[in-house]
């Protein structure tokens, strides 16, 4: 048997692109959550838009300012 090659590590920008996707995930489920047991049509409105706003930004990231 040949004994496994190890792999490469992750890259810090793969880290970072993997936790926005998490982040990103997380706020989409807290949205989909409120507009399945919301009744106002404002909430289910801004649930939404918060489901739209974090698929855009994942999508999109806006570049970082320098510090």
């Amino acid at each position: 048997m040949k004994p496994r090659e190890k792999e490469p590590s992750i890259s810090p920008t793969q880290l970072e692109m993997t936790k926005a996707m998490l982040s990103a995930a997380a706020q989409i489920t807290s949205a989909m959550v409120t507009v399945t047991t919301e009744k106002n049509p404002a909430k289910i409105c801004e649930a939404f838009r918060v489901i739209y706003k974090a698929i855009a930004d994942t999508a999109n990231p806006s570049p970082r300012k320098p510090a």
